[in-house]
């Protein structure tokens, strides 16, 4: 009975705990999908594989009003780095400059447990807890273009 028991929840904590986790993997239209997660402010980040299956990493939910933009972004436990990227409307996909720097990259984010978004020399945009960004990581990003 006990083994039963034991069983029966194990099965439970199974399927409650992947809602818990604050990253997803959303398939998409085809292709590989997205890794997404949401932070404060309604800004999210966005995981993918971009044209010619190299990693892409966009920040949504903030519009600069302008084609560029400067964020700064810092991964519990490691230091904060400076991104430029390219933006139309609310979406900024920031440049990955080299496969290391993007390696190092989604590793820290794969890894870490909060990531903190800001704006060069004008604050913090967004708080965002990185709980489940390897699992959705690994359903989009390192199927289609594994670094």
């Amino acid at each position: 009975m006990t083994r039963l028991a034991a069983t029966s929840l194990a099965c439970l904590v199974a399927l409650v705990a992947p809602a818990f986790a604050d990253w997803r993997f959303d398939p998409g239209l085809g292709g590989s999908g997205y890794a997404v997660g949401e932070g404060s402010n309604d800004i999210g980040m966005v995981l993918d594989c971009g044209n010619g299956g190299l990693p892409a990493v966009s920040i949504e939910g903030h519009d600069p009003g302008a084609d560029t933009e400067i964020f700064v972004i810092s991964v519990t436990g490691h230091p904060e780095e400076l991104w430029s990227a390219s933006c139309d409307r609310a979406s900024c996909l920031l440049d990955l400059e080299s496969m290391e720097r993007a390696r190092r990259f989604l590793g820290q984010v794969r890894s870490g447990s909060e990531a903190q978004i800001g704006l060069y020399r004008r604050g913090s945009l967004s708080v965002m807890s990185l709980r489940g960004s390897g699992r959705a990581m690994a359903a989009s990003v390192d199927r289609a273009c594994p670094l």
